[in-house]
């Protein structure tokens, strides 16, 4: 009698920062549809938090780490990896360089949030998209969500400053802190003024915001969706799909 197809290896470029790769992996492992621990898949993590910060190169104030990024894809993939995540918006940026490093299909979280966003809440809804300051300069989630017929809206360039950035980056911040009450409270009054200004429904477009906002709870008001979380459910569909092609064409993995 044959035996069950074994789920396919996932990589997981991570670092950036350790705790948001660290929450991706425990959401990964309850997702997983596993009835004993040998059904779970192998993982492979390569925690690397020396890559360059992704806003400082997006800004001008530091290196790129596109060419590290790519390594790690390469490296993973000589390890074993047949499907890889990246739980940091900001890096996909450089997705491009990635995707043609890897050799393997890489889901794009961005893509995949935006087409989440457009069937839980349907065309032309006004979202609001709270990101890192690298994050929105360079237009990931506004792109992605017009392809998808959605209407994003961005904070303002104080918003970010003043309460987003403090909230990843501050002394009270996740990257230093770690989730503190201070933390939440920005993100609260971002997501407060997007409402404001129109916003029926809000993104977390950065993974350290996810560890602010609990899970399916809204915030100011308004539903949430959690591009790590779409993520999580994308790579647990991938690496169970024993059907699905092992090299899939190149744009095909992240739900264009």
């Amino acid at each position: 009698m044959p035996q069950p197809a074994r789920p396919r290896c996932l990589g997981v470029i991570g670092g950036m920062g350790p705790a948001a790769t660290a929450e991706f992996f425990a959401r990964f492992v309850r997702a997983v549809p596993a009835r004993a621990e040998a059904d779970h898949p192998r993982v492979l993590i390569d925690c690397d938090p020396g890559i360059p910060d992704r806003t400082r190169a997006l800004t001008g104030a530091g290196p790129s780490p596109g060419p590290r990024l790519a390594a790690a894809a390469q490296g993973l993939m000589r390890a074993g990896a047949q499907v890889l995540a990246m739980p940091c918006n900001t890096a996909h940026h450089w997705f491009p360089e990635i995707e043609q490093a890897a050799g393997v299909p890489v889901l794009h979280m961005i893509r995949l949030a935006a087409r989440a966003a457009r069937e839980r809440w349907g065309a032309r809804t006004r979202v609001g998209v709270l990101a890192t300051k690298g994050t929105l300069a360079a237009g990931l989630y506004e792109t992605a969500l017009r392809d998808q017929d959605m209407e994003p809206v961005p904070p303002t360039d104080r918003e970010v400053d003043e309460l987003l950035m403090p909230a990843i980056y501050g002394a009270q911040g996740v990257k230093t802190r770690g989730p503190s009450p201070e933390a939440r409270a920005q993100v609260t009054a971002a997501g407060r003024a997007l409402a404001g200004r129109g916003a029926g429904a809000l993104l977390l477009g950065c993974t350290e915001l996810s560890l602010l906002v609990d899970p399916g709870s809204p915030c100011a008001g308004l539903p949430v969706l959690d591009a790590l979380e779409v993520l999580v459910q994308a790579a647990v569909a991938r690496v169970s799909d024993a059907h699905a092609d092992e090299y899939a064409p190149r744009g095909h993995a992240g739900g264009r």
